[in-house]
């Protein structure tokens, strides 16, 4: 029977290394000296393209790494053996049953990459066996070492916990990785995004929001507050908020409301809509929150010359004259910047709105404006 104080030993370090990087590398190699090993690996294989990766090892040689998964890995002996193949998820075996000791040694892997790292022997634990992805958990040893059974049935009874586990960080990175990807998206959108709690405490905000609020103008943070440019408005924004934040609270996302935010500055005034935030929308916020949406008519994105033309086929000076057109110019301003006749801009300005599908120059800035891409 393996000890039960090693084996319980080695579970803690498990199910703290879902997640984390640095847990998997303090779970190996505490696997590592518990079986005397040189060294302990995670390593994946593909095998409908012949790639390997090394998920996670003791080896802290990261051109080691590098080479293994380039070249080495997919001449790994013990790897490709076809009695590797036969094992199931969850079977241990030691690599002499895999890869006949005389074998190992004649082998490209061994005389010019594994020996010098002392990798000689090895015993295997199948984490997961498919039609074309294999992972497996490895120890490997040197020369003066063996693996017996007690460490056979060590590495055993940790195999469906190393499966399960494996399981979790997938899940875990997952997770991570989603959000990773939804912050960025949200944060290229062109307006702000700010998430409040029901007193309009800020929980985030996007980088956009986060341009906004740095102006001081019409939009703010006390504290650790939303607030507007005057009380009145204030008072507006924060009743809207409420609003929603308790029809969020009550399971409802159909409440909603618009503002207009005045700035001192006497720009334009911000333009402002407040929805339910479900609680399922993020991870981590309260029940009862709101998403504000702010958008700064004096930083509307702009097409550029380049996407006109891949949009609507308008030629560069096409292009140049719309453009001058939403920036708001007027048509004999843009001539005279641009030293053409008028009559020509007429004449272009006709092309504009036949390729655009527009009639109208307020009509056409509006498709123009909205027709911008995100980047």
């Amino acid at each position: 029977m393996h000890d039960q104080a090693r084996l319980f030993g080695l579970l803690d370090c498990l199910y703290a290394a879902p997640g984390s990087a640095t847990g998997w590398h303090t779970f190996l190699e505490q696997l590592r000296l518990t079986l005397g090993g040189s060294g302990a690996s995670v390593i994946s294989h593909d095998l409908s393209v012949g790639s390997a990766l090394m998920a996670a090892t003791t080896f802290d040689d990261a051109a080691m790494q590098r080479a293994y998964e380039e070249r080495w890995g997919q001449l790994d002996p013990w790897a490709h053996a076809p009695a590797t193949r036969t094992l199931s998820t969850g079977a241990v075996a030691i690599g002499e049953r895999l890869v006949a000791r005389q074998t190992l040694e004649r082998t490209e892997f061994y005389n010019e990459f594994g020996r010098f790292l002392d990798l000689n022997r090895c015993a295997v634990m199948m984490v997961e066996q498919g039609p074309h992805v294999m992972s497996g958990l490895s120890v490997n040893g040197s020369m003066r070492m063996a693996f017996d059974n007690d460490d056979v049935a060590l590495l055993r009874a940790l195999a469906p916990h190393a499966q399960r586990a494996l399981q979790l960080h997938r899940r875990l990175m997952g997770a991570e990785a989603h959000a990773m990807a939804l912050t960025e998206a949200v944060d290229r959108l062109p307006h702000g995004v700010v998430l409040v709690d029901r007193s309009a405490g800020v929980l985030g905000t996007n980088t956009a929001a986060d341009t906004i609020l740095a102006a001081h103008d019409g939009l703010d943070i006390d504290g650790c507050e939303l607030r507007a440019g005057t009380n009145r408005d204030t008072r507006e924004l924060r009743t809207i908020i409420v609003r929603c934040a308790t029809a969020a609270a009550d399971g409802g996302i159909d409440a909603s409301g618009v503002l207009q935010l005045h700035r001192p500055s006497g720009r334009r005034p911000l333009q402002v809509v407040v929805a339910p935030l479900a609680r399922r929308g993020l991870a981590g916020t309260p029940a009862g929150a709101a998403i504000v949406y702010v958008t700064d008519p004096e930083r509307l994105p702009l097409p550029t010359a380049d996407d006109l033309r891949d949009l609507f086929g308008l030629t560069a000076a096409e292009a140049r004259l719309a453009l001058a057109l939403v920036r708001g110019e007027t048509l004999a301003e843009a001539s005279q910047a641009s030293g053409v006749r008028l009559e020509t801009s007429r004449k272009r300005v006709k092309e504009i709105f036949v390729k655009t599908g527009t009639h109208r120059q307020a009509e056409l800035v509006r498709v123009l404006i909205q027709s911008t891409p995100l980047r």
